[in-house]
């Protein structure tokens, strides 16, 4: 099983920054309860607090998929039209690990 790393990019309206910083919370309390979630942590950019980042891992593609479908995300995706500049950004890695065999790569075991 080759676990799936994923970073999501939101960015908040103007004044929006809390109302998306509590929806984000929400969503996260029922994620780590998914099956497949290995990761799933909510970032704030320092020098910009409209700018979100979850760094995600998911036992494998099937995981992710759930994730994406499921009913908590459905209702983070509806509540936010006029919180968000638009849906998330969205990176799926592949790692390159090197050196340090637990330090070079994100791999969430």
């Amino acid at each position: 099983m080759t676990p799936q790393v994923m970073i999501a990019k939101l960015y908040a309206l103007e004044g929006q920054e809390q109302t998306g910083h509590a929806l984000l919370k929400e969503a996260q309390a029922s994620t780590h309860d998914e099956a497949g979630c290995r990761l799933y942590a909510l970032h704030v950019d320092d020098a910009d607090p409209r700018s979100f980042v979850v760094i995600e891992i998911w036992d494998d593609d099937a995981a992710l998929e759930s994730h994406i479908a499921s009913p908590h995300i459905q209702t983070l995706i509806g509540r936010s039209e006029g919180v968000f500049t638009g849906p998330p950004e969205i990176q799926l890695l592949n790692p390159l690990p090197g050196g340090h065999p637990v330090k070079g790569a994100v791999k969430g075991d």
